[in-house]
């Protein structure tokens, strides 16, 4: 990354398209920082310390979270497909897909998708000698700026299996937009086979009567609340049959709905509550028609 300009994080001449808001923080660019990148503002970053404030565990849900996606892109490599779609990708810095992906199979095609603007600029820049991965400004609401795109229908074959990736999104969409609506919209362009791996925030399986468990529930809500104040200010939590209800349709892979920190994770500590990522995980196969 450049040096910093004015406290930043980036260089403003490189690094801020004329879109980017600079009045408050982004989802992407927190995140970014949670996972220790460089692709911030000042303001996401002080954004991000009075989250910590609320949430200390924060970094090691986001981490859990990434940890999860990785699994996810090498359990669709196992299962032989080679086409990755990842909406509300952020910034593709940290366990990126398309590095994934093309330490496997280098010829695997791979399309990043966000609505942010530093999201979108970084990662053009950063695939401009990849000639098997792009990144499209689109939105998860308008599904055509997406699946229409020409970097999408140049690099992904919808006649074969895709692995579409909604990693920590879908929780920025209220009930009251009726996600599992425009899901659908996704759903009945995937061929047979193709893969749907989504993560989600959750408080459901701490226990409130567990004084740290219980802790754990209570500073994740205010953590959500505190994302009031940045662009995307809905951020919900959902149950486990809510979360489930985004898989209708599909079938679920084994375990089904797992937490993020333990969804095919042979490396989870001995009694440990993998409920403390407080993040949902599942992953959904298309079926036959």
């Amino acid at each position: 990354m450049t040096e910093p300009d004015d406290d930043l994080g980036m260089n403003r001449s490189t690094w801020t398209p004329p879109a980017v808001d600079l009045e408050r923080p982004n989802v992407s660019r927190i995140y970014d920082w949670y996972l220790g990148g460089d692709n911030n503002y000042a303001i996401d970053r002080e954004f991000g310390k009075q989250a910590l404030k609320l949430m200390p565990h924060a970094p090691f849900v986001a981490k859990s979270n990434r940890e999860f996606m990785v699994r996810a892109v090498g359990y669709a490599l196992d299962e032989g497909i080679d086409q990755f779609l990842d909406i509300g990708s952020g910034i593709p810095t940290t366990s990126p897909v398309h590095q994934i992906a093309h330490a496997r199979h280098p010829e695997a095609k791979v399309v990043y998708v966000d609505n942010e603007a530093v999201a979108i600029a970084h990662g053009t820049r950063m695939l401009t000698d990849e000639p098997n991965a792009a990144m499209v400004a689109g939105d998860f609401y308008q599904p055509d700026t997406i699946l229409e795109a020409p970097e999408t229908r140049e690099l992904i074959d919808f006649d074969r299996p895709v692995c579409v990736l909604l990693v920590a999104l879908l929780h920025f969409v209220p009930p009251t937009d009726d996600p599992e609506h425009t899901l659908r919209q996704y759903l009945g362009k995937l061929a047979p086979g193709s893969l749907v791996a989504i993560s989600h925030a959750t408080v459901d399986g701490l226990d409130p009567a567990d004084p740290k468990q219980a802790e754990v529930r209570e500073s994740t809500l205010q953590f959500c609340a505190h994302y009031s104040k940045t662009s995307t200010p809905d951020f919900v939590t959902r149950t486990k049959d809510e979360f489930a209800q985004f898989f209708k349709g599909l079938q679920l892979v084994e375990p089904g709905v797992d937490y993020t920190r333990s969804w095919h994770n042979t490396e989870l500590p001995e009694g440990e509550n993998p409920a403390i990522s407080v993040c949902l995980g599942a992953v959904g196969r298309v079926p036959e028609k």
